[in-house]
C-alpha cells in the first residue's frame, strides 16, 4: 500500500480568488466560525490574528477578572462573550485607532476553566481541555484509547472540588451493559487514572471477553459479541450502522492486543464504499471502533485527507487513506 497525502482534484486547482474568499471567511467567522455558541471564561487562552496587520498579533490568557490585553485598545472585557462577540467588540473599538483593521479571527487555543486530566495506561496521558467536557469514554478516546494491560473494572475518578471524593468505576461493565451514560458526570479539575494489571499478570478486561466496543454515531453502541472473522464494516453494521449525522471519513479503531503497544487506525470509509479499498481489517477481542459526529463544517475547497504515520514511546498512531 503506498500511503500519500491525497492532494488530487479540486484543492489542487483552487484559482487564487477562491481562496482569498475562503480566507475572508473564515477570518470574519463565516463559513468556518469556531465555537460560535461558547461563551468564554477565565484561564481561556486566545489567538488574536489580523490580517494584513500581523504586528498585532497576540496570545493572550482571560484573565480572573474577564478581561485581556489587546495591543493599542489596552484591556477590555471577553469573559461572557462568544467568539464572533469578542471578534467584533475589538474590531469596533480598534476602529477609534485605525479604520484599516477591519479583519480579525479569534481561536480559542486552549479552555482554561475546563481542564482535567488523564494518567495512567493510556496512549497520551496528560491535561485535556474542552469547550464542553464529555464523558468518560470520550475522554478515554479523546486519550488515544486504553492500552494492553489497562484495567477497566478499576478506573478512578479523583474529584479536586468539594471533599476530594474518589470514584471507582467499571467501565467495562458499562460498556458491557449500554450503561455509559449512567456513569458520573466529569467535572472541570478532575483527574482520570487508568490503572495498569496487577501483579499476577492480568489482563485488561476488554480482552479477556469475546467482545468488541463500537461507540459513537452508530444505532446501537456499546459492547458486541465478537463473531468469527469479522470485519469493522460488518461490525459497524451489527451495531445498527452509522446514523445519519456520522462523519464516517474519520473512523478510529483501537486494537487492544498489540504485543507491547496498541495501534490507533483512521479509516476514510466514505473513500472505501467508493472505491472498494482498503480492506477493513478483521477484528479481534477487545478492539475498539469509534464513529465520530460530523461537525457540520461546509466542505467548500473539496476533500483533502492527510495520512500521517507517527511512531510514539507508547503507542503507533496510523492514518490509511487509500
Amino acid at each position: 500500500m503506498r500511503v500519500i497525502p491525497n492532494l488530487s482534484g479540486p484543492t489542487r486547482s483552487m484559482c487564487p480568488v477562491v481562496m482569498v474568499f475562503l480566507l475572508s471567511c473564515m477570518l470574519q467567522g463565516g463559513a468556518f466560525a469556531q465555537n460560535s455558541t461558547y461563551l468564554m471564561q477565565s484561564g481561556d487562552n486566545l489567538q488574536l490574528s489580523f490580517w494584513n496587520n500581523p504586528e498585532l498579533n497576540a496570545r493572550l490568557t482571560v484573565g480572573k477578572d474577564g478581561g485581556i490585553e489587546v495591543p493599542i485598545i489596552g484591556r477590555i472585557a471577553a469573559a461572557g462573550l462568544t467568539v464572533d462577540g469578542l471578534r467584533d467588540r475589538i474590531i469596533s473599538q480598534m476602529a477609534l485607532y485605525n479604520k484599516l483593521v477591519t479583519q480579525l479571527s479569534v481561536t480559542i487555543l486552549d479552555y482554561g476553566s475546563n481542564l482535567l486530566y488523564v494518567t495512567g495506561q493510556v496512549r497520551l496521558p496528560g491535561r485535556y481541555s474542552f469547550e464542553e467536557i464529555p464523558g468518560l469514554w470520550d475522554i478515554l478516546l479523546e486519550a488515544g484509547g486504553h492500552l494492553q494491560g489497562a484495567l477497566l473494572d478499576e478506573v478512578t475518578i479523583v474529584r479536586t472540588e468539594g471533599n476530594g471524593q474518589v470514584f471507582t468505576i467499571d467501565l467495562s461493565a458499562a460498556l458491557r451493559n449500554g450503561e455509559l451514560d449512567r456513569l458520573p458526570k466529569i467535572l472541570p479539575g478532575d483527574a482520570i487514572h487508568m490503572p495498569g494489571a496487577s501483579a499476577s499478570g492480568s489482563s485488561s478486561p476488554l480482552v479477556r471477553r469475546d467482545e468488541v466496543y463500537i461507540m459513537g454515531a452508530v444505532g446501537a453502541p456499546g459492547a458486541h459479541k465478537l463473531e468469527p472473522d469479522v470485519n469493522l464494516v460488518e461490525a459497524i453494521g451489527r451495531a445498527g450502522g452509522p446514523l445519519e449525522n456520522s462523519d464516517l471519513s474519520k473512523v478510529r479503531y483501537v486494537s487492544a492486543s498489540g504485543r507491547d503497544q496498541p495501534v490507533v487506525l483512521e479509516f476514510d470509509l466514505e473513500n472505501y464504499f467508493k472505491k472498494s479499498k482498503p480492506h477493513p481489517v478483521k477484528l479481534k477481542a477487545g478492539d475498539t471502533i469509534y464513529i465520530p459526529w460530523r461537525r457540520g463544517l461546509p466542505q467548500l475547497v473539496g476533500t483533502v485527507i492527510t495520512t500521517v504515520v507517527t511512531t510514539l514511546l507508547t503507542a503507533a498512531v496510523v492514518t490509511l487513506v487509500q
